[in-house]
């Protein structure tokens, strides 16, 4: 297969010896040369978009009528999929559930091409999620599958579809199809997603019943996990096949993962036996008339599929009353979406069979013999089929038809040619462009083809030309293609519209993205990398309750834990809403693992971790400096959903000298310029839903107003775990992995926990991850390291094998933030050394005094003592700063 820029098709499909010959001219690799194009594809964005949303809210005027089943279906599957609050998309649900209980196999039969209304009957109630267990889910399935298993002339082949008996096999209707299977596979690995994310939580909760963690890290943890599981509750709505709305806003009782789940489970597995069992006797009984044994065979096949269907369901009812139930359920519906998937095999031939033939035809130099329509469909459904990650050459493939496409794209935004997909009483039934125009945006995006503002434009065009506005210049739908008087907008048009533009919007983030991303350094994700709530969180001690209110005057020592604080920063890039954290710069001593929790965050929303640095801005130079910032800010604010890292930007932000008798360098000129630079980007943040953080040592050396609200949600610093933090995580991996070991003759011993938290004041992230410590997924050594000593009664000593993090010396720099930090790393410091004198102290010996004094020194931020510290430190704070007065009188007196 030769590669896509090997040949260029002319704009009547064939491809000529100079065309093919002709080097391909591509601009310069800088980003400031594509800025040009950035711009203008991000205005066409924002406009389509805009257009977007106007046309969605006008789809309530637009309803169309009882007897248009197939439009009444799309319609309603478009406003839900599209809704843009929660309030909307339950109205839309209602109505769903509404026209779901009319489908069945004989209003299927009803229609004009009743396979196209079998895969958008099943589209429309797999959107609600739980609906996808429906009698009418069922039913569409039934001819989906039977239809793409029934072999026809004049190709007798299956894996194609037709609109009805007689009609022919297209990519048009085969496509839809696929869309629909599609979208039933991936509810199911979605439901088996939740399902095994919940058992994991729930056995995580189990380990939270070992011995030796405190309460008080208990409850903070808790308040995590709470927010993890709405989070993931969220998400899920709408996309697995339980009802869990319900659910939703009952995070704060883990009943939620026992009881409750497991309820709401037990009766959709039930439903969906009985949806099941009903249309399989709702099917015909009698087989195909004798002779036609082709459709026997999609009878046959689809009747194979729904019994299977229904083994499953009978295998998961008898295993939800098992101990181990959501593992046995996760694994069936798992196994379910893989037949679901290996039913699309002979599409994917029949859709590969059709590309191969239309590039083929393609280069036919005497007359055009291709259909663009064809490959429109073909290509994105096949990709569809492929799964996410296509091979090389199967992206080779799509690229070439990618490439066909957009040379036949016209400046109106129209393809050449328009073959009926059906025909129905003497009438012929075309694909309008408003909806092919949604295929060609999602061949372009599963290509990876790429975007210019001139293709972008000539799309857009034909949505602008054909928009139907009111007075007051609002949207109020669309006009038929060839409706030249142009007195009401069309439902159906509108409806095709809507979605088209979703998919062009769509092109267009993915597209933009790959373009920016090109010219920054982007983390890859490994299997290896952790997610968040796999973390160690260091900060549970300022967060737990009475120490999250601890203040020094008008300074707020206490905060929410990192842990909630991440979780809303998740919610934001995925667009769960609520308390929603879009930026953070977090600062405080190396070691401490700050760059770990925003890489997590990247990984656990599976997104790309883009890192700016310094260098970044200075690759053109010092004379253009300021321009390349404004580039590079300006291409960072158009990104969609990424997880952005400003890593060693303490340079470009540091504090201005007002006195201007300090050297300047070869950033101090962009520094005044970053406010707006920052201001614009976390304003794009909310709209495109991507996230920023800033990673420094040094926060009192930043310029104050540049870590401001309005730049910055939040300012945290992140520093070595506080004993809260250490014996609560001590403890429960301890626990985990003693029991996951079965040590014999093994204990829990309390005393030993207490010396391991003592002994590791200002120990970094690196060294609890090390071998012989505290890794959850440790091979081995355990029995000689902290876990053996912790769970050793017999062993007597232990030595604390690593080297401490940086050591509190007092405030660095000068400003809030550096004062807050002073007094929290300061406080942690103290609190470490009450950890190590409790050790030392006479009421330690005691046995039954020990308890009581642990449980006093965990507590410590709340209570007097942890306050009087404070005190403590912010008095050598402010002497501190005399010294550095009296210096500064000296130089400036003495300059020599």
């Amino acid at each position: 297969m030769p590669k896509p820029t090997v040949s260029w098709p002319s704009a009547t499909g064939a491809v000529n010896d100079a065309q093919r010959h002709e080097p391909r001219v591509e601009p310069p690799h800088d980003l400031e040369a594509h800025m040009d194009d950035l711009r203008q594809l991000d205005k066409i964005r924002k406009d389509s978009a805009d257009m977007r949303n106007q046309g969605h809210k006008a789809l309530t005027g637009l309803k169309p009528t009882d007897d248009q089943r197939y439009e009444l279906w799309k319609y309603a599957r478009v406003r839900l999929q599209y809704a843009r609050d929660r309030d909307d998309a339950m109205s839309s649900v209602a109505e769903i559930e509404s026209y779901a209980d009319k489908v069945s196999i004989d209003e299927l039969r009803e229609q004009v091409a009743p396979v196209l209304a079998a895969s958008e009957a099943m589209r429309m109630c797999i959107a609600t999620g739980h609906f996808a267990t429906h009698k009418a889910t069922m039913s569409a399935w039934y001819w989906v599958v039977r239809e793409i298993f029934t072999a026809a002339e004049p190709d007798w082949c299956i894996g194609g579809a037709r609109g009805g008996e007689g009609g022919w096999v297209t990519a048009y209707l085969t496509c839809q199809c696929v869309r629909a299977l599609c979208d039933l596979a991936k509810v199911l690995e979605q439901t088996a997603n939740l399902v095994e994310y919940l058992d994991r939580t729930n056995a995580y909760l189990v380990t939270l019943a070992n011995p030796g963690i405190p309460e008080a890290w208990k409850e903070v943890d808790e308040t995590r996990l709470r927010r993890e599981l709405e989070t993931e509750l969220s998400l899920a709505e709408h996309k697995v096949v339980f009802n869990i709305t319900p659910l939703i806003g009952k995070s704060s009782s883990f009943d939620v993962l026992t009881k409750d789940f497991h309820d709401i489970a037990k009766t959709g597995l039930q439903v969906l036996a009985n949806n099941l069992d009903i249309v399989s006797r709702e099917l015909p009984t009698h087989e195909p008339a004798p002779g036609d044994w082709p459709s026997k065979t999609g009878h046959a096949y689809a009747l194979t599929a729904i019994a299977r269907g229904f083994e499953l369901t009978q295998r998961a009812q008898e295993n939800v009353a098992g101990p181990d139930w959501m593992k046995e359920i996760a694994k069936l519906f798992r196994e379910a979406a893989g037949n679901v998937r290996h039913s699309m095999g002979a599409s994917k031939r029949y859709l590969s069979s059709v590309i191969d033939t239309q590039l083929a035809a393609a280069n036919h130099t005497d007359t055009r013999t291709w259909e663009p329509g064809e490959v429109a469909y073909a290509a994105p459904a096949y990709a569809l089929t492929l799964g996410e990650k296509p091979a090389s050459s199967e992206l080779a493939r799509l690229k070439l038809a990618a490439q066909l496409i957009c040379t036949d794209l016209s400046a109106d935004g129209t393809l050449t040619g328009l073959i009926p997909f059906h025909e129905h009483d003497n009438c012929m039934y075309t694909v309008h462009t408003e909806e092919q125009l949604g295929a060609v945006a999602e061949l372009i995006r599963v290509a990876q083809w790429p975007i210019n503002r001139q293709r972008a434009s000539h799309i857009f065009h034909f949505f602008k030309r054909q928009c139907a506005r009111s007075e007051d210049g609002s949207i109020k739908g669309w006009y038929k293609e060839f409706d030249h008087r142009r007195t009401k907008a069309d439902a159906e048009t509108s409806v095709d519209t809507v979605e088209s533009l979703a998919s062009f919007n769509r092109m267009l983030d993915e597209g933009m993205n790959e373009m920016i991303l090109d010219h920054f350094a982007v983390h890859p994700q490994t299997a290896k990398d952790l997610k968040l709530g796999q973390l160690f969180y260091p900060d549970y001690g300022f967060a737990q309750k009475g120490g999250c209110d601890l203040k020094f005057g008008d300074r707020k020592i206490g905060r929410e834990s990192l842990a909630v604080t991440m979780q809303k920063m998740r919610a934001h890039v995925m667009r769960v809403g609520g308390d929603v954290r879009t930026s953070l710069v977090l600062h405080g001593p190396g070691g401490t693992g700050k760059t770990m929790l925003i890489e997590a965050l990247a990984h656990t929303c599976d997104l790309p971790l883009v890192e700016v640095t310094p260098s970044d801005l200075a690759k053109s130079g010092e004379a253009n400096v300021e321009g390349r910032a404004r580039a590079v800010f300006d291409a960072l604010a158009m990104l969609s959903r990424v997880v952005i890292l400003f890593d060693e930007f303490d340079p470009i932000l540091k504090r201005r000298d007002e006195s201007g008798e300090k050297e300047t360098n070869f950033y101090t000129f962009v520094t005044p310029g970053m406010l707006p630079k920052l201001k614009a980007l976390q304003e794009s943040a909310k709209e495109r839903s991507f996230a920023y953080a800033l990673i420094t040592n040094l926060v009192g050396t930043l310029d104050l107003p540049a870590v401001r609200k309005g730049r910055f949600d939040e300012v945290i610093g992140v520093f070595p775990p506080d004993p809260l933090s250490r014996a609560g995580h001590f403890a429960r991996v301890a626990g985990a992995l003693a029991h996951a070991r079965d040590w014999d003759n093994k204990s829990f011993t309390p005393e030993h926990l207490m010396d391991v938290v003592a002994k590791t004041g200002s120990i970094g992230m690196t060294a609890v991850n090390a071998e012989n410590m505290f890794r959850a997924n440790a091979s081995g050594g355990m029995k000689n390291g902290a876990v053996g000593y912790i769970y050793d009664p017999k062993q007597k000593k232990w030595k604390a094998d690593f080297l401490a993090e940086d050591e509190f010396k007092g405030i660095r720099g000068v400003g809030r933030f550096a004062e807050i930090e002073c007094l929290q790393w300061g406080m942690l410091t103290e609190w470490d050394k009450q950890a190590a004198n409790l050790l030392k102290s006479k009421g330690w010996r005691n046995k039954k005094a020990r308890k009581e004094l642990w449980e006093e020194l965990l507590r410590w931020p709340a209570k007097t003592q942890g306050k009087a510290a404070l005190d403590k430190i912010y008095r050598k704070m402010e002497k501190a700063r005399e010294r550095a007065k009296r210096r500064a009188r000296r130089c400036a007196r003495h300059p020599e």
